[in-house]
C-alpha cells in the first residue's frame, strides 16, 4: 500500500475499506489495475473493529477470537499489495456520470470505475440520553463488556438475534438484564430465543418503546412507554442498542438505485444502475451480510473491472 503518490487519475476507486473493498483493492492490485482505496476512518477493516465475538466460518481462514485478530491477518496481505490508500478523509462528493470523487479535505481523484463499499451503521433510537451516555453507561458491545458489567442491571434494547445475543452473553455476568422491544414478538433466530428462555436472570418487557436513557454523568435508568401508554422506569447502570444497521449510502441518494431500505441496488456483477459504478458488502446486502460475502463480492469485481479494461 502507498499513501503518497503523485498521481490524481486511477483504473479504479474503491470506496470504504472494511473485508469487501480490502478485497477489491488487492485483486485489482494482483490483475495490474489501478486503484486508490479510501476510507473515512483512520484504519483499514470497516465493521471488523466491531466484532468481539470469534470468527470461525470464513473457509480456509483458522478461527479468530475477534475482529482484531482476523483483520491483523489480512493486514498482511494487503500491505505486500501495490495500491495507493487514503485513510481519515470522508469523501465530500461522487459525479457517478463523471467517475470522479471529492474529498473532504478539497482533493479530487477521478477513475474509469468506482466501487462503493461503505458497509452500514449501527441504527440510533434518536431518544435523549443515547448519545449523552455513550462511554458513560451506554455501551457498545455487549461482549467487549461482559466482564465490566459483572453483578450490574443491565437493559438491553432490540428484538433481534443481536440483541438476544447480547442479553444472553451479559446475563453470564450481570445481576439482571431487562430486554426491551417494540413488538409483542421477536424476530430474532430460535437459537437465540431458547437461550434467553433459559436464563433466570433475564426479563422481558414487550411491547415497550424506550423514550429516554437518564442518569447523571452515568446512566441510572431507562424510561420505556407501551403501547397501551402505561410508562415505566427500569433502574440500570448500563444499556445496549441493538436496533439493525443502516446502509451508509446517504450520500449517492438520487445519483444511484436503492431499494426501500436505502441499500444500493446490484446486478449480477455487482454493478449499480449508472455503468462502472459498483457496489459491494453489507451495502448490498440487507438480507445476509457476511465477512465472506464481501470478500468475494470485491474478488469478482476485480475480475469484471480486468476483464473490461483489458478486452
Amino acid at each position: 500500500m502507498r499513501t503518497t503518490f503523485s498521481t490524481t487519475s486511477f483504473d479504479v476507486i474503491v470506496i470504504g475499506a472494511g473485508p469487501g473493498g480490502l478485497s477489491c483493492a488487492m485483486w485489482c492490485a494482483d490483475l495490474g489495475i489501478s486503484t486508490l482505496l479510501v476510507d473515512v476512518a483512520s484504519d483499514i477493516g470497516g465493521q471488523l473493529h466491531w466484532i468481539h465475538n470469534s470468527i470461525s466460518n470464513h473457509l480456509g481462514a483458522p478461527e479468530a477470537k475477534d475482529g482484531s485478530e482476523f483483520l491483523a491477518r489480512m493486514r498482511g496481505q494487503v500491505e505486500r499489495r501495490e495500491f495507493d490508500l487514503i485513510l481519515g478523509v470522508a469523501v465530500d462528493s461522487v459525479d457517478c456520470a463523471g467517475k470522479s470523487i471529492r474529498l473532504a479535505d478539497g482533493r479530487a481523484f477521478e477513475a474509469k470505475a468506482i466501487v462503493i463499499s461503505t458497509g452500514v451503521s449501527r441504527r440510533h433510537l434518536g431518544i435523549p440520553g443515547e448519545i449523552e451516555f455513550a462511554a458513560h453507561g451506554v455501551l457498545d458491545s455487549g461482549a467487549k463488556n461482559r466482564n465490566a458489567m459483572s453483578g450490574k442491571k443491565i437493559v438491553v434494547i432490540g428484538g433481534g438475534d443481536a440483541a438476544l445475543e447480547n442479553a444472553v452473553i451479559l446475563s453470564d455476568s450481570a445481576d439482571s438484564v431487562t430486554l426491551v422491544h417494540r413488538k409483542s414478538a421477536f424476530s430474532a433466530q430460535k437459537e437465540f430465543l431458547n437461550q434467553v428462555a433459559e436464563k433466570k436472570n433475564i426479563r422481558i418487557m414487550t411491547p415497550f418503546t424506550a423514550t429516554s436513557i437518564n442518569g447523571s454523568g452515568h446512566v441510572t435508568s431507562v424510561s420505556i412507554v407501551s403501547h397501551s401508554g402505561e410508562t415505566v422506569e427500569i433502574p440500570a447502570d448500563a444499556v445496549l442498542v441493538r436496533v439493525g444497521f443502516v446502509p451508509n449510502s446517504a450520500f449517492l441518494l438520487g445519483a444511484l438505485k436503492l431499494d426501500d431500505y436505502g441499500y444500493l441496488q446490484i446486478d449480477s456483477n455487482s454493478e449499480t444502475s449508472i455503468p462502472q459504478i459498483f457496489a459491494i458488502g453489507d451495502v448490498t446486502n440487507r438480507s445476509a451480510p457476511t465477512i465472506s460475502s464481501a470478500v468475494g463480492q470485491g474478488a469478482m469485481v476485480a475480475k469484471v473491472l480486468h476483464s473490461r479494461l483489458n478486452g
